[in-house]
């Protein structure tokens, strides 16, 4: 029976390496595309909830409410369908939230250009 010696084993480490790092970009491109992806099927939904808001007002877009000044509060009975979930909008799990926020400017939410609102 023969035994690997130690420059066989650091061989085959070192292969090991070189196809890992190989992999590593295609594996963030991956990564990247997902997010690409949630994006999308975010603001598919916000479209979509935003249309059934519009058919049953009479066509009038979303308000601020008195309360919360958050646009997106008369959307929740048409996102959230028990009351008993967390309906603040910038709880992770919402189709409000980038999947990918830039960490530069901070803005973490679809439509939070607050600067544009003066």
């Amino acid at each position: 029976m023969k035994k690997f010696t130690l420059i066989e084993l650091l061989v085959v480490v070192a292969i090991i390496g070189i196809l890992a790092s190989l992999l590593m970009p295609s594996l963030a491109k991956s990564r990247n595309s997902a997010r690409t992806t949630v994006c999308k099927s975010n603001l598919k939904q916000q479209g979509t909830v935003v249309f059934m808001y519009l058919d049953d007002n009479d066509s009038y877009m979303p308000y601020n409410s008195r309360v919360s000044h958050e646009w997106t509060e008369p959307l929740w009975p048409y996102i959230y369908s028990s009351k008993w979930h967390n309906r603040d909008p910038s709880f992770p799990g919402t189709i409000f939230n980038c999947p990918s926020p830039d960490p530069n400017n901070g803005n973490i939410r679809y439509g939070n250009n607050r600067s544009a609102r003066g």
